[in-house]
């Protein structure tokens, strides 16, 4: 794992590349793919972040495997995430690159955490009262936290927006305690 500036820097520097070469799409395509492969496969993580095999290895693996179907510069890139032994960032970096092509698009990527499943009417009420508290466009990136046990968490930058469950019972525990 990498620290978020550090993935939003190699995202931002992929995204100007990508835009320079006009590949943007491409470019996404092809790491979401690769990361759909880490993400589906455990040996295949454990190879591409496992220190057991060689950079020389994962590179040769890159090229037999990937060049055939993937753009150059999302060659490039996996050679440099390799020679800078950042490869374990990347999962990191391509979801940095998705909020990075949405920002360009003027749209703001919200993660939206609930106990349960969202029905779509109200995905679209909660759409549509983002946009006018942003002032932007926004899409909502739902994840779902059995953890929350009720409600829903909202994240907007930096900015988390707690109506959960679970942390209006901490919250109730910790006056009890006081």
């Amino acid at each position: 794992m990498i620290n978020e500036s550090l993935a939003r820097r190699y995202a931002q520097a992929l995204f100007l590349d990508g835009q320079k070469e006009n590949c943007i799409d491409r470019l996404q395509d092809d790491l979401k793919r690769f990361a759909v492969l880490l993400q589906e496969n455990d040996s295949f993580l454990q190879f591409w972040q496992g220190q057991l095999v060689s950079m020389q290895e994962k590179k040769k693996l890159v090229d037999d495997v990937f060049v055939p179907v993937f753009h150059p510069l999302t060659i490039s890139f996996l050679h440099l995430l390799l020679d800078k032994g950042r490869e374990s960032g990347l999962l990191q970096i391509v979801a940095t690159l998705k909020q990075v092509v949405l920002e360009s698009q003027g749209i703001l990527s919200v993660k939206v955490k609930s106990a349960m499943p969202i029905e779509l009417e109200q995905q679209e009420k909660l759409k549509e009262k983002l946009n006018a508290l942003t002032g932007k466009q926004v899409e909502l990136d739902i994840q779902i936290d059995s953890s929350l046990i009720g409600g829903l968490t909202v994240s907007i930058g930096d900015i988390v927006y707690d109506g959960s469950l679970a942390n209006q019972l901490q919250k109730l525990a910790k006056d009890m305690q006081n």
